[in-house]
C-alpha cells in the first residue's frame, strides 16, 4: 500500500489525468442508463430473461466472460431491471477503455493517449456497445486484449506473473465465438516471446497454473458443443451458407460500414450514419500511411493481420461483431493523431506560438468529434422513430 501511495505521489499529473478520464468514461457509461430508451430492445430482452446461473452459462459456454458476470449479478439480484441488465456491458466497456488508454500511452505517450482516449470513449459506437446488453462489447474487449497481450508479453516476457495473466486473458478470449482464429494467429506471432516466457517459469506450479489457465475452456466448449451444438458459431462461421454472391456482398459491406455508411441496425446504430466521422477517418488514413511507411515493423504487421482477420470473420456473417475491426481502427486513428502532431511540430520546432496553435487545433478537432459522437448517441439515436419502435420490450 505504501509503495502504491508513493508511486501515485511521484506521478501526480498522470494520476490526475487517469482519474479525470475515468470520471468522464463513467459519466458517459452510466448517464441515463435506465431511461435513455423507454424499454429493452429485442436483444436486451433476451438477455434479461435468459436462463443463467450454473445451468445457464455452463451449457452455453460461449461468451463466457460476460455470461459469467451476468450469472453472478443476476443470481444475486433476481429482480434486475434496466441498469443491472446493462451493467456487465458497462464493466467490459470500461475495461476496454482502460486497455485502449494503456496501449496508446505505451506507444505514443501521454498527449496522444489523452486525445485518443477521449475520442474513443465518446465515440457513438463505443457508447452503443458498452451500454446495450448484447455481446458486441466483448469483441472490442477481445481485440484490444489481444493487442495488450502482444505488447506486455514483448515487454515483460521474463515475468511469470505477466505470463500467467496473459494465459488467463487468452483463456477468456478463446470462449468468444470466432476469436479462436485470432488467438491462434496471435500465438504464432508471439511464438518466440512465449517460448522465452515458458522457459522463465522456474517453478513447476507456475507451469501447471499457466497450462490450466490457457486450456480450461477446451473441455467446457467441447461439452457445450456436444450437448447443444454450435460448432459453426464457435468458429465464427454462419449457420447457413448464403451463397457466393451474398457472401461477397457481406465482405464488401464491412469496409463500407467502417468508412462510408453504417450498418442498418437500429438497435445498435443510428440509420445509415457512417461509423467514423470525418476527423476520425482522416486520422485513420494518416495512421494507415504511417504504418505503410513502417510496414516491416512488428506492430504494423500485428495490427494489419488483426484488422484483416477480424474483417474477414465479420464478412462471413457469423457471430463476430463489427466491434472487432472497429477496435483496431481506433488504435490506428490514434497513430494518425501522433503522426499529425509530429508533422506539425517538426515544421515548427522552436516557435512556441505555432506549437500551441497546432496542438490546440487538433484538440479542438478531437473535442468536436467527441461532441458529435455524444450527441449522436444521447440525442439523435433515442429520439429516432425507428429506435422507439425497437425498444418496446418490458420484463
Amino acid at each position: 500500500m505504501k509503495k502504491t501511495i508513493s508511486l501515485l505521489k511521484d506521478n501526480t499529473s498522470n494520476t490526475a489525468i487517469v482519474l479525470l478520464l475515468t470520471a468522464l468514461a463513467s459519466c458517459l457509461l452510466f448517464f441515463k442508463i435506465s431511461t435513455l430508451v423507454p424499454a429493452f430492445g429485442p436483444t436486451e430482452f433476451k438477455t434479461a430473461t435468459a436462463v443463467l446461473g450454473f445451468s445457464g452459462f455452463f451449457n452455453h459456454i460461449f461468451f463466457l466472460p460476460i455470461e459469467l458476470l451476468r450469472s453472478i449479478l443476476f443470481g444475486l439480484i433476481p429482480s434486475h431491471g434496466y441498469a443491472l441488465t446493462r451493467l456487465p456491458n458497462i464493466i467490459f466497456g470500461l475495461s476496454s477503455m482502460v486497455i485502449f488508454s494503456y496501449l496508446i500511452y505505451t506507444w505514443h505517450g501521454r498527449r496522444t493517449a489523452v486525445l485518443a482516449t477521449i475520442l474513443f470513449i465518446s465515440s457513438a459506437w463505443t457508447l452503443h456497445v458498452s451500454r446495450l446488453a448484447s455481446f458486441d462489447v466483448l469483441y472490442t474487449f477481445a481485440l484490444l486484449s489481444l493487442v495488450l497481450i502482444n505488447v506486455i508479453l514483448k515487454k515483460y516476457k521474463t515475468s511469470a506473473k505477466i505470463f500467467l495473466f496473459c494465459g488467463f486473458l487468452a483463456g477468456l478470449i478463446a470462449t468468444i465465438p470466432g476469436m479462436i482464429w485470432l488467438l491462434i494467429i496471435s500465438v504464432f506471432m508471439l511464438k518466440d516471446e512465449i517460448s522465452i516466457a515458458w522457459q522463465n517459469l522456474n517453478k513447476i506450479w507456475y507451469k501447471i497454473a499457466f497450462t490450466a489457465l490457457t486450456t480450461y475452456w477446451i473441455p467446457l466448449v467441447t461439452f457445450s458443443i456436444i450437448e447443444n451444438g454450435g460448432l459453426l458459431k464457435f468458429i465464427g462461421a454462419p449457420s447457413h451458407f448464403a451463397g457466393y454472391w451474398q457472401t461477397l456482398k457481406l465482405f464488401i459491406a464491412v469496409p463500407v460500414h467502417l468508412f462510408i455508411r453504417g450498418p442498418e441496425y437500429p438497435e445498435l446504430w443510428l440509420g445509415r450514419a457512417p461509423v467514423l466521422d470525418v476527423f476520425v477517418l482522416l486520422c485513420v488514413l494518416l495512421g494507415i500511411y504511417f504504418y505503410f511507411q513502417h510496414k516491416e515493423a512488428a506492430r504494423s504487421k500485428m495490427l494489419l493481420v488483426l484488422l484483416l482477420s477480424s474483417m474477414i470473420l465479420v464478412g462471413l456473417g457469423g457471430a463476430v461483431s463489427l466491434s472487432a475491426p472497429i477496435a483496431i481502427v481506433y488504435l490506428i486513428a490514434a497513430t494518425g493523431i501522433t503522426f499529425l502532431l509530429k508533422e506539425w511540430l517538426t515544421m515548427f520546432p522552436v516557435n512556441p506560438l505555432a506549437r500551441v496553435l497546432g496542438i490546440s487545433l487538433i484538440s479542438v478537432a478531437v473535442l468536436m468529434s467527441s461532441v458529435y459522437g455524444i450527441r449522436s448517441y444521447f440525442i439523435a439515436w433515442p429520439h429516432n422513430v425507428v429506435t422507439k419502435t425497437i425498444f418496446i420490450y418490458k420484463k
